[in-house]
């Protein structure tokens, strides 16, 4: 039987993510991080007490993540076509089978979760300079759905659906990569 794990409709957050460009990611200075207060005045403002603090979070997680670009774990794209309703930037993604899934001695293996963010590239990058060489097609996504066999062990993952920060131009020539 099959089961389909998913993230919430609302995108602001990841939005948010999909509009740095590489400079921003590696800007230390982008948020200006300022301590939580321990009483708050209402529930909106106990919320926003906490969204500096994880864009900041996941801009540092980026930032060393694509530092250490090379030695994530990636895929070779098989499958891949735009998910229905079309121009919403969704994509179906099937790949053949997770490489570099080890993350060093004693840590679990990576697994494919909705709400992962991932880079559809047009080559494996080595380091964040090759996606900006020329000729390199590249962008973020992030994992929205994943669908599998309920018997199917969650590092296997291979059938997923992404919103990609921009529209992809799909043709059969172009070799595709995930990292």
């Amino acid at each position: 039987m099959m089961k389909k794990k998913e993230i919430t409709n609302d995108h602001t957050f990841v939005d948010t993510i999909f509009s740095w460009s590489l400079e921003d990611i590696f800007n230390e200075n982008l948020f200006k991080v300022e301590n939580i207060p321990e009483s708050f005045d209402s529930v909106g403002h106990y919320l926003r007490s906490y969204e500096i603090p994880l864009l900041e979070e996941t801009r540092a997680q980026l930032s060393s993540s694509m530092d250490i670009i090379s030695r994530a774990p990636f895929a070779e794209m098989v499958a891949f076509f735009e998910a229905k309703p079309h121009g919403t930037l969704l994509y179906d993604v099937n790949i053949d089978y997770w490489r570099n899934r080890s993350r060093g001695s004693g840590k679990e293996h990576y697994k494919t979760l909705p709400g992962d963010i991932v880079i559809l590239t047009s080559a494996k990058p080595e380091n964040v300079s090759d996606l900006q060489r020329v000729g390199r097609t590249w962008t973020f996504a992030v994992v929205t759905s994943i669908t599998g066999d309920e018997t199917e062990d969650a590092a296997t993952y291979t059938s997923f659906t992404v919103k990609a920060q921009k529209d992809i131009e799909i043709s059969d020539g172009l070799q595709k990569s995930l990292t």
